[in-house]
């Protein structure tokens, strides 16, 4: 871990939070909501919102962000550190 220090000589805690519980080879599910409007009756809320279920597997983890790999399409996708707290799989501060 790198050490930060203050002009004093004090030493700070690491100032970014670094991802602790996302593991190689865990899957990480998301829920994509699409709107999709026919374009006979477009603009008349008329709408369908379909709901897709992507799983992802987490392929590497670096500090702050992590790679994954879409376990249908096998394309790769990164989530931060930010969108994994969104998620809930990510938390800040101490757990209990």
């Amino acid at each position: 871990m790198q050490e930060y220090k203050e002009c004093t000589g004090d030493i700070l805690p690491d100032p970014v939070p670094r991802i602790r519980n996302i593991h190689i080879g865990d899957i990480i599910k998301t829920v994509r909501k699409v709107i999709e409007e026919p374009l006979e009756i477009r603009g008349r809320g008329r709408h369908q919102v379909i709901s897709e279920t992507r799983e992802y597997e987490v392929t590497a983890i670096y500090p702050h962000m992590i790679q994954t790999r879409d376990c249908k399409t096998g394309f790769t996708r990164c989530f931060s550190y930010g969108e994994l707290t969104t998620m809930g799989l990510e938390w800040q501060g101490e757990q209990k």
